[in-house]
């Protein structure tokens, strides 16, 4: 009973009705000569050049998706079955180009039946994405409130370690393509189960939410309604793209809940732990380098490992950060003295804090693009340089571990030393600094 529930909710199809509702169709453009055609007798599988690879006959999905890993199919289930014409192609040259108009254009692969959906979807799948994070966090910090980013950095940093880590030891390919039109390219060549996007879509909004009633003078009502939309519209996307299957979103969804029982508590410790403890630089290095020698090893390279890479030098550079602060009385140890006890009033943005926020985003991420450029030649050249690697060869050594974890590790790290620590100097020194910068404890 529960293999047929689970079988039922990974069906493509039912990922490919839902695109259907919301006006995704198959661009189906016609062939000379029908793939199926040209088929001998021989029982030897079908195999596609990328992972997760393509099918072409649609009636085969269902009774070889989970037999046969990533789209490799025998040739004798396709043998006398209703063709399915499209482009045999592989994942890497899937385009994800589309046809608003409907235009018959054999470089086509797909039409959107109505633009509000498309862009609200895409929306919301870049609200799980770990650029829009690295955005948001130093907006938050330079911006609003270093106690609740703190805490939300945390939050990120587990949920999506635990989830990525999963998904390359599970190892669930993605729906199939087709029935399924699939929408991101980018992700394309990670594994479906659990999605991480439900996961950081139900995590970071109700961590967000909790951590802010207990801080500051909310409505209960708007903040929930906000939290539920932000995780709904995070998890249709990955629907509606074509990237994960409902049983995906679904594992996503409860293994986060289950997950955050036991964070949200841990939270305020952890935060305590990394700002006063003498030797906290030292354990929040330890552990995350040791989590990433601990990520599961993998047979091909996915942009899942660099992201996880990413995520950690992010926390660990937002911990040191914090500590330097705190030991340098940056973050004041009688701030509440300061600023009074929580929760605290929200103040309606004027036009002078708009001016000063615009001001100080313009400097902080101006550094940080320095920040991210030069780091990311360093650490490139250093580690070809150690392992006698050719540095030309960017595009075969970036997908080396011996490379990748440095490259992504610190480089993020730098960004975050730079975003907690560095970019507040530079605002306090040209007397732009948000008033309540160093005193949120």
């Amino acid at each position: 009973m529960a293999s047929q529930l689970f079988q039922t909710l990974n069906d493509p199809h039912l990922v490919a009705k839902f695109q259907k509702f919301f006006g995704i169709t198959y661009k189906v453009p016609p062939t000379e000569t029908d793939p199926i055609d040209t088929l001998d007798d021989s029982d030897e599988p079908i195999e596609f050049s990328g992972k997760n690879g393509h099918i072409f006959d649609k009636s085969a999905v269902i009774d070889d998706y989970n037999n046969h890993t990533n789209g490799s199919i025998h040739k004798r289930n396709l043998r006398n079955r209703k063709p399915y014409r499209t482009h045999m192609r592989s994942a890497s040259d899937f385009s994800t180009s589309s046809s608003k108009s409907g235009s018959s254009s054999t470089d086509v692969d797909y039409e959107v039946g109505s633009s509000f959906f498309y862009y609200l979807f895409h929306i919301g799948a870049g609200l799980g994405n770990e650029m829009f994070y690295c955005c948001f966090f130093p907006y938050w910090f330079w911006n609003v409130d270093g106690y609740v980013c703190r805490r939300l950095v945390l939050t990120w940093c587990l949920i999506m370690y635990i989830g990525q880590a999963l998904k390359d030891i599970i190892r669930l390919p993605r729906p199939a393509s087709p029935p399924v039109v699939r929408m991101e390219k980018r992700y394309e060549l990670e594994y479906g189960m659990p999605s991480t996007h439900a996961m950081i879509g139900l995590a970071f909004p109700w961590a967000f939410i909790y951590f802010s009633i207990n801080r500051y003078e909310v409505n209960n009502q708007v903040a929930i309604t906000f939290g539920l939309a932000w995780c709904l519209c995070v998890c249709l996307s990955r629907l509606y793209l074509g990237m994960h299957s409902v049983a995906d979103v679904l594992a996503g969804l409860g293994l986060a809940t289950i997950l955050m029982v036991f964070i949200i508590p841990a939270l305020d410790w952890i935060d305590e732990f990394q700002l006063k403890h003498q030797y906290a630089p030292f354990v929040m290095v330890a552990v995350t380098v040791f989590a990433a020698l601990m990520y599961p090893r993998i047979d091909e390279w996915s942009t899942c490992r660099g992201d996880t890479m990413l995520i950690l030098g992010v926390q660990v550079g937002v911990a040191i950060a914090s500590w330097i602060n705190y030991q340098n009385n940056f973050i004041p140890h009688d701030g509440v003295e300061l600023v009074g006890s929580p929760p605290y009033h929200i103040k309606t943005p004027d036009i002078e804090w708009a001016k000063m926020a615009l001001l100080r985003m313009v400097i902080g991420y101006s550094s940080l693009f320095l920040t991210r450029a030069s780091m990311k030649q360093v650490t490139y050249k250093i580690s070809c340089w150690l392992y006698r690697l050719k540095p030309e060869e960017y595009e075969k050594n970036k997908k080396l571990m011996i490379v990748e974890l440095p490259y992504k590790y610190f480089t993020y790290c730098a960004i975050s030393l730079n975003v907690v620590y560095l970019s507040p100097l530079i605002f306090r020194y040209f007397d732009i600094e948000r008033p309540t910068c160093w005193t949120e404890l």
